[in-house]
């Protein structure tokens, strides 16, 4: 019982904390009034993967604290891809916009038919989900190593995210979740500890 209500406790640290990890990118790029550190695939990836996370966690209905930090969560996530659009430079994705507003629309025109079949929805939002999040750091591994440079990036953005995944691989395990959240969690400790690195590695 004590075991069961510390992972009902964990889920709410470990969204609040998936939550938080965007804020110190938020305050860098203000800070900055620039996006720079961040590449465009990296933000598509990322708001790709939490359309797929909100279909699976919506419609799988995985527990209350998963749907109301999921929202959140992709609220500042559109913080991030809105101060990308607002700070515009020469470098970049070209048509940022246009193509952020086409892929929108195409999720949203999944809503109807994940309504009517929510099951099928949420499972395949959630094997989306392991595969998108899986390359989604990618990106970002490439742009600084071939940049040589971690500037414009907060480290905080990505020991944030492996504290939430420490924590949500032992929810995943004590509540017997499906098995796309283990999977998205466990991946974290290669690719983030790969930026860790290069943290590290190319640190001013």
């Amino acid at each position: 019982m004590l075991v069961q209500l510390f992972a009902d406790a964990a889920i709410w640290v470990s969204q609040f904390l998936y939550l938080s990890c965007f804020f110190p990118q938020i305050m860098t790029n203000f800070r900055e009034r620039s996006t720079h550190g961040l590449s465009d695939l990296f933000l598509f990836g990322y708001f790709n993967a939490y359309v797929a996370y909100m279909y699976y966690v919506f419609c799988l209905s995985l527990p209350f604290g998963f749907k109301v930090m999921t929202i959140a969560q992709m609220t500042a996530l559109t913080i991030l891809i809105l101060q990308r659009m607002y700070y515009t430079s020469a470098y970049g994705m070209p048509h940022f916009k246009q193509i952020f507003l086409a892929n929108t629309a195409l999720f949203l025109g999944v809503f109807p038919f994940a309504m009517n079949n929510p099951q099928f929805v949420g499972d395949m939002g959630g094997w989306a989900l392991v595969t998108i999040f899986s390359v989604t750091p990618l990106p970002q591994i490439f742009k600084v190593f071939r940049e040589k440079s971690v500037s414009g990036f907060n480290i905080k953005f990505i020991l944030l995210l492996l504290a939430a995944a420490s924590l949500e691989v032992f929810v995943a395990l004590v509540l017997n979740l499906p098995l796309q959240t283990l999977l998205c969690a466990a991946k974290s400790f290669v690719v983030y500890g790969i930026i860790i690195f290069q943290f590290w590695l190319y640190r001013a």
